[in-house]
């Protein structure tokens, strides 16, 4: 549709009379690609639905279990002399840092799983520990960081 124009009875910097335009719909140029009135870009629907809380720790379980698969590694592989005896620490606490990093996944998709694979990986190396005959260890501070934050928010997992 045209627009239709009328005076506005001003006159501009040269002594020209200024014209306004009404439109019936939406003009043209509000909708061309790389006009400053087109529309931002607001972030992808994925990230806006998880909220902070759940960011951070689904983080914090994701930091866990990424510093626990090279604590594991560094401290087991050198050293595997005794097969079974080196083998199995190894495996379970590589085990339990790969149920961390699958808890964070969880987590950042808002399900209660999330929480029960890091109490999984956190009691899965103390059976070890009782089977060798070895004390229990508490959990790491990342790891009860990342549990009191999503008991605190437990509402918002499904």
């Amino acid at each position: 549709m045209l627009p239709s124009q009328f005076n506005t009875g001003s006159v501009n910097a040269l002594g020209n009379p200024v014209y306004a335009q009404a439109y019936s719909t939406e003009p043209e140029y509000w909708t061309r690609p790389g006009d400053m009135t087109a529309p931002t870009e607001s972030p992808p629907e994925w990230l806006r639905d998880v909220p902070l809380a759940l960011r951070v720790a689904a983080g914090l379980c994701a930091t866990v279990g990424i510093l626990s698969v090279v604590g594991a590694l560094a401290v087991s592989v050198p050293l595997v002399t005794d097969a079974r005896r080196t083998w199995l620490p190894l495996a379970v606490n590589l085990t339990a840092a790969l149920l961390m990093c699958l808890a964070a996944v969880f987590v950042w998709k808002r399900r209660k799983l999330g929480v029960y694979l890091i109490v999984v990986a956190w009691t899965l190396p103390n059976l070890v520990n009782l089977a060798y005959g070895r004390s229990l260890r508490g959990p790491s501070l990342l790891m009860v960081l990342a549990l009191i934050t999503l008991a605190t928010n437990w509402h918002e997992l499904h």
